[in-house]
């Protein structure tokens, strides 16, 4: 909580004074450390208050990082395999694309008026592999069907 605390008022306190204090000038310097334990740069181990976002979830009882290593932290982008039917209006065959539907945090984006920072999140549909095939008649009415029907 002390950390929202921090954020929530950093805007309060930019917004009515259209500056920082030396408090929460040093609040956002403590963000992200790049240095270990006995104060040399280790450009692999993060430590700072932006860990406590990245709950250690191994084992029963999740805790809190006190640092990580970079290939610790959690995807922001989590996926779902898919496959995707393509049929043309001719009905005389169907391409079918091996996908991956992406959903999650994508990157950050800054209001030029106000300098607002706020998250983007999104998805994506993201084509890994694409077959083609010959239907028949049947075939291309049985998708159509089944395309209706789960509809």
């Amino acid at each position: 909580m002390p950390i929202i605390d921090n954020i929530i008022m950093t805007k309060k306190y930019y917004t009515e004074n259209k500056e920082l204090n030396e408090q929460l000038i040093d609040f956002w310097k403590k963000m992200i450390k790049l240095k270990g334990k006995g104060g040399f740069y280790y450009p692999h181990m993060i430590n700072g208050w932006i860990v406590k976002f990245f709950p250690n979830l191994e084992g029963e009882n999740p805790t809190v990082y006190e640092e990580i290593k970079e290939n610790q932290v959690p995807d922001q982008i989590i996926g779902c395999p898919m496959e995707l039917t393509f049929v043309p209006q001719e009905g005389n065959k169907k391409i079918v694309h091996k996908c991956n539907l992406a959903s999650g945090f994508f990157g950050m984006v800054q209001d030029r008026e106000t300098f607002n920072v706020k998250p983007v999140i999104g998805y994506a549909i993201v084509s890994e592999e694409e077959t083609e095939s010959q239907i028949t008649p049947e075939e291309f009415q049985n998708l159509l069907k089944e395309f209706f029907i789960k509809q």
